[in-house]
């Protein structure tokens, strides 16, 4: 067909008129008026209205839709053979239409269970003999919640702190404070909103009273939608705020006073319990001396006493006699006893004195660190002094009185701080030095003698005879030697000390006197013999336990 044609044309005419007509029709029919609204309680019935002003046929169409942004969801439809469309899930259960009524032309939807989702427009469409008609709907959805309730938070500065709790509403509540005469306070609030999973509003308000304001407080929720409120009214007694007196500032001072000095009493008796503590340990060491002297002292009385008694015996026969061989002997065993307890002192002291330096001995041995030779490093060529009482060369033609040069092996870790102990096994017989080198003594005076240079410390062997340098005071003979050399390194106390391993005493102990601008890390050193292996470093086992008396 050409669109140009008449007959094209007429159809065309035709099909506009006859939907004007249906527009028209649609006015006549749908007695609801377009637009209306509807308010709906959340968890309550709402009925959305769409009604037929005539009877209407059998055959008839009937659908709500509602309209979410873009997209529309079927509510519900019925196409007059009782045959019903499957809603959106959103609604199943919820949306029913009134079958009765259809033919009185009541097409309303009936919606239970109203929720805060289902706000928004709704259309009911309608068609029957060939027309179309349809009709738009708003629904508004409200709740009224609870009651406001109102808390007393806490002291604010000089205020109180006032909460206003509302749950349960919607659309959002507008929350406002009151005072006595229903106005609206002007003191500042905070107000914070918040919906539930089920879309409702919880609102909480916070204010702050000030002294000397009205003391009569309400809480005003107010439902705009369904023109509703609810308030809640509290009387805030004078009491609440305390006014603090000069006499509450004097105790909190007295109070803080009060709390330092009982502090410093504590840490004071504290220090005192300590201390008391150190002296009964001393008492209780003083009184177990104390009971052996006294023991050792009772047997010498027993001692005294059988003489005594013995010299009685033989000399009865006559009283002067007596008297005077009691008076001599009483004189002589006064004596003795003075020298038994002058030796026991004596014996006793010499046995502090051997345990104090086992003890010595032992606290050094657990600095032990191990000590590592370096075959590859730098051999120094240091020189061992003369020594003491050699006259010349002439008489000494190995050199080893007047001074010679020993190869050594230096260690290859120093120390700059705390206490580090090494053991060395010198054997028997034999030349040898060890010791310990500073950075001074093992670098900056190459050449030197050992016991005229401030940075070499040492013990060495000439002859069978063991002589001690150190720290630039020269060389001294000592009167024994030992198999195995113990060196602890004090860098803490300044001080070397040279043990005899098999005695657990000091051979001699050397101070560390270095001069001004000396480097402070030292180094243990010990001779370099061609085939044999000693000296050599041992290693140094955990010390036992000391035994006491």
């Amino acid at each position: 067909m050409l669109m140009g044609s008449p007959f094209w044309w007429l159809t065309a005419i035709h099909m506009l008129t006859f939907q004007h007509g249906s527009r028209l029709i649609t006015g006549q029919f749908i007695s609801s008026p377009p637009n209306s609204s509807v308010i709906g309680v959340i968890g309550r019935v709402v009925v959305l209205p769409c009604r037929v002003a005539n009877n209407i046929p059998e055959a008839f169409f009937v659908r709500w839709i509602f309209h979410e942004r873009a997209q529309k969801r079927t509510v519900s439809r019925y196409d007059g053979k009782n045959e019903k469309e499957k809603p959106d899930e959103s609604y199943q259960g919820r949306a029913e239409f009134f079958p009765r009524e259809f033919r009185a032309g009541n097409m309303s939807l009936r919606l239970r269970d109203v929720r805060s989702s289902d706000k928004g427009l709704y259309t009911c469409e309608v068609s029957f003999n060939d027309t179309y008609h349809d009709v738009f709907v708003e629904l508004q959805v409200a709740a009224t919640g609870g009651v406001p309730s109102i808390l007393l938070r806490s002291h604010v500065k000089q205020g109180i702190g006032l909460t206003c709790c509302v749950a349960g509403w919607f659309p959002k509540p507008k929350v406002v404070w009151l005072d006595g005469q229903g106005q609206i306070r002007e003191e500042l609030s905070t107000t914070k909103t918040t919906t539930t999973s089920a879309g409702l509003y919880n609102v909480v308000t916070s204010m702050t009273l000030k002294p000397g304001s009205d003391m009569e407080v309400s809480c005003r929720v107010v439902n705009d939608l369904l023109n509703t409120t609810s308030e809640s009214r509290v009387l805030i007694s004078g009491i609440f705020f305390p006014s603090i007196s000069k006499w509450l500032i004097i105790f909190l001072v007295i109070l803080c006073l009060n709390m330092v000095l009982i502090s410093t009493v504590f840490f004071k008796l504290r220090s005192k319990h300590k201390k008391t503590d150190q002296s009964v340990k001393a008492k209780m060491e003083l009184e177990e001396e104390k009971h052996r002297l006294r023991s050792l002292l009772g047997f010498m009385e027993g001692s005294r006493k059988v003489h005594q008694v013995t010299s009685d015996l033989r000399f009865r026969s006559s009283q002067d006699s007596v008297n005077f061989i009691s008076f001599i002997l009483s004189a002589e065993f006064s004596d003795g006893e003075k020298t038994k307890r002058r030796a026991a002192k004596s014996n006793l002291k010499k046995r502090f004195g051997q345990l104090k330096a086992e003890l010595g001995f032992w606290e050094a041995r657990s600095h032990a660190v191990p000590v590592r030779p370096d075959p590859d490093g730098r051999v120094l060529e240091l020189r061992v002094p003369a020594a003491p009482g050699a006259e010349s060369e002439a008489s000494d033609p190995a050199g080893t009185c007047a001074g010679s040069t020993v190869p050594v092996l230096v260690g290859k870790e120093g120390f700059a701080a705390g206490k580090h102990y090494w053991e060395v096994a010198v054997g028997d017989g034999q030349d040898w030095v060890l010791g310990v080198l500073g950075d001074a003594g093992g670098q900056g005076e190459e050449g030197a003698p050992c016991g005229e240079g401030e940075g070499c410390w040492a013990l060495h062997s000439s002859r069978g005879q063991v002589y001690s340098s150190g720290g630039g005071s020269g060389s001294e003979r000592l009167q024994r030697g030992a198999a195995v050399v113990g060196v602890l390194l004090d860098l803490e106390g300044g001080q070397v000390n040279f043990y005899d391993v098999e005695q657990t005493a000091v051979m001699v102990p050397a101070p560390l006197r270095l001069g001004k601008g000396r480097a402070g890390r030292f180094y243990p050193f010990l001779s370099r013999r061609e085939g044999t292996d000693t000296p050599r470093i041992l290693p140094v086992s955990t010390p036992p336990p000391l035994k006491l008396l």
